[in-house]
């Protein structure tokens, strides 16, 4: 995945290498906007996906924060905050985020978890990715509780080669919320 990376870096600075060459190539034929039309295209084919790539953690909204609640299975009915949100990569994606609930909702969620059939009181902290790595092929959401800590957890082979996992944590002593999402 990462040689993709490059050569996509590598095409993107051969584009821009040929931007002047192209514009005064059909320029040189008396197509004056024709070498501005096509010279911006291609500028835009680079800069795009370079902008996206580049500020997709600002790019996460609360509505992608909702789908990612809703795909746990508990979602806030209030309104929240993204306190802090990083996500890097293109096809292997790692996401750490850190969000503001109200601490009733908080409250509600972690009743909501102590429910859960699934529910248990563990030692330490556990690990889908250690434990199953790519050997099961159908959805699991496991919540258990570690100290102060409330910890649900999924696990998705989303196609036959895509795994994804998450983590959120929710603290009885904080309103704060971590989330933790791996797709690989």
């Amino acid at each position: 995945m990462v040689t993709g990376i490059w050569a996509l870096y590598v095409l993107g600075i051969i584009f821009l290498i040929l931007i002047p060459f192209v514009f005064y190539f059909i320029k040189l034929f008396g197509y004056n906007k024709l070498a501005w039309i096509i010279s911006i295209l291609m500028l835009t084919m680079v800069l795009v996906p370079a902008f996206w790539y580049f500020n997709q953690s600002n790019l996460y909204s609360k509505e992608d924060a909702l789908a990612d609640f809703r795909y746990i299975g508990y979602d806030p009915k209030n309104d929240f905050r993204i306190v802090e949100n990083s996500i890097e990569g293109v096809k292997n994606k790692h996401q750490e985020s850190v969000f503001l609930f109200d601490r009733q909702d908080v409250k509600r969620i972690i009743q909501n978890i102590q429910q859960n059939p699934t529910f248990k009181h563990v030692d330490q902290e556990m690990d889908f990715r250690k434990e199953l790595g790519r050997e099961n092929s159908s959805k699991i959401i496991r919540t258990y509780h570690i100290k102060n800590k409330f910890i649900v957890e999924t696990y998705d082979m989303i196609d036959e080669y895509e795994l994804k996992t998450t983590k959120t944590v929710f603290k009885t002593t904080s309103d704060s919320v971590f989330f933790t999402k791996i797709i690989d």
